[in-house]
């Protein structure tokens, strides 16, 4: 289960869009539209072709970063020039984690290479699959 400042990401067709969880069945995303949004589970994946959604562990724990959810808590409602190769979910969770929202994190591997730095010790990130069911 994740917990505040947990990293997730879902299937996008072929990509990932990545997320931070906040609590209470809440993810604070950046949709293609530019929105930063506070969103369900069901939300989260609503238009992709995810079946689960995925949070950053590492052998043993939930990696969380609590920081990360209290600068997306306080990002809800703004909005971003949205690019898909340059300002995109991946730069905002990324900047979340940096307090930077204007950085080089745009890409789903440069991401979790931040999150295996910042959070992991620069150790390989786990993906493991959230036991909710974001479709039902």
């Amino acid at each position: 289960q994740p917990v505040y400042g947990s990293i997730l990401h879902c299937s996008l067709y072929g990509v990932e869009h990545t997320g931070i969880y906040v609590d209470n069945n809440q993810i604070v995303e950046l949709l293609g539209n530019g929105e930063i949004k506070l969103s369900t589970p069901k939300e989260f994946v609503q238009g992709t072709n995810a079946m689960s959604i995925y949070i950053a562990c590492n052998k043993k724990r939930v990696l969380s970063y609590q920081p990360a959810a209290d600068r997306a808590i306080n990002m809800i409602g703004k909005t971003r020039k949205y690019h898909l190769l340059n300002d995109n979910c991946h730069q905002f969770t990324s900047g979340c984690i940096l307090n930077e929202f204007e950085n080089d994190y745009n890409y789903f591997y440069t991401l979790e290479s931040l999150i295996s730095e910042k959070l992991n010790f620069n150790k390989p990130i786990n993906w493991r699959v959230w036991n909710n069911k974001p479709r039902g």
